[in-house]
């Protein structure tokens, strides 16, 4: 039999005017943009997100950086198509429903997220920078507002790449041409040093920098500026401390962050089944106690025995419940919204 050829995958043209979408609802703000969630009326009326850029803000997109695909990676969002119409510029992509994190921590965890949530949140973000980076290309703009969250069943986590995205060569380009990187985005907080002082361009470093201000974001619920103090295990701190470091060279890659975050889950898994064990066998014990004469030999045991059969039975750690819980939020806002919209 001869091999068949797989079809080549069929790639959708999204249209480039206007008047093909209509506007719902305004979803997002910040200094340069307004995004909506929108129908692509052609398309079946399938719900997407528009962002409208202020023109003399969207320079950028003029050079045409090189493309990626739009199932380049799994944890990447890219844009649809894009175009000019009425003095603003267009930016069309997938429509995420549960928005980004930075308004699901606004809106529902104002102290910021618990560490295991945060791990697996940054894996799947240093999953998605790493890639970029593979392909020359320099995010510059990496923070909460930019992680996005679909919650259709689970939850999906992925980096927007759009905005302030832009190849190696722009980055090094706009500082000759007199671009000051300052002016260009509303988030001063998260920009590297190089980044607003430097005039000899700047690496894939600088999303680093971005990344670890980042996690301090998720981790108190806004920038680094507040003087409340949580505890966090002193991995987390070093890792943070790594990307903050003023010196670009010195700070890891995102491929080395991916292995790190990947140690720091499991070490996190192994923390909290210790600290499960400790618990149980505590309990069991004062069981142990008011239930009738068991020598110590005989409460250990069954402290053992307990304990194995727990963990042998329990399917979910509690790393994954932290999860479910932030599903269960976001399901719940996105039925409140819902409700409000009809």
């Amino acid at each position: 039999m001869a091999h068949e050829e797989e079809e080549p995958k069929r790639v959708v043209q999204y249209p480039l005017d206007l008047e093909s979408y209509e506007i719902l609802d305004k979803v997002g703000v910040d200094a340069s943009a307004v995004v909506y969630k929108a129908v692509c009326v052609p398309m079946n009326s399938t719900v997407v997100a528009i962002k409208a850029i202020n023109l003399d803000q969207a320079w950028w997109w003029q050079s045409k950086p090189p493309p990626l695909s739009h199932d380049s990676h799994p944890n990447v969002l890219n844009a649809l198509c894009s175009f000019t119409a009425d003095q603003r510029f267009w930016v069309v992509m997938p429509f995420m429903s549960a928005g980004s994190l930075q308004s699901i921590i606004s809106s529902s965890f104002p102290d910021g997220l618990s560490e295991p949530c945060i791990a697996i949140i940054l894996k799947e973000t240093l999953t998605a920078l790493s890639y970029l980076h593979s392909q020359e290309h320099i995010h510059r703009d990496i923070k909460a507002g930019n992680i996005l969250i679909d919650s259709n069943g689970s939850v999906t986590v992925k980096l927007s790449y759009f905005g302030l995205s832009a190849s190696i060569w722009q980055a090094l380009r706009s500082t000759r041409q007199g671009w000051s990187p300052s002016l260009a985005s509303d988030a001063p907080y998260w920009q590297a040093p190089e980044v607003i002082q430097s005039q000899q361009g700047y690496t894939v470093k600088a999303d680093i920098w971005s990344f670890g201000i980042t996690a301090l974001e998720l981790a108190h619920g806004r920038p680094p500026l507040s003087s409340k103090h949580k505890n966090f295990s002193k991995a987390f701190k070093d890792m943070v401390a790594s990307c903050l470091h003023q010196d670009p060279s010195k700070r890891p890659s995102a491929e080395t962050l991916v292995e790190v975050m990947v140690e720091t889950l499991v070490e996190t898994r192994r923390s909290l089944d210790v600290q499960r064990a400790t618990v149980t066998a505590l309990m069991v014990q004062l069981c142990g106690e008011e239930g009738g004469e068991l020598s110590n030999e005989e409460k250990m045991a069954q402290v053992i025995e307990r304990q194995r059969a727990e963990l042998e039975n329990e399917r979910k750690s509690r790393l994954e419940l932290e999860m479910e819980l932030l599903t269960l939020r976001l399901q719940a806002g996105s039925y409140k919204r819902k409700l409000i919209e009809d």
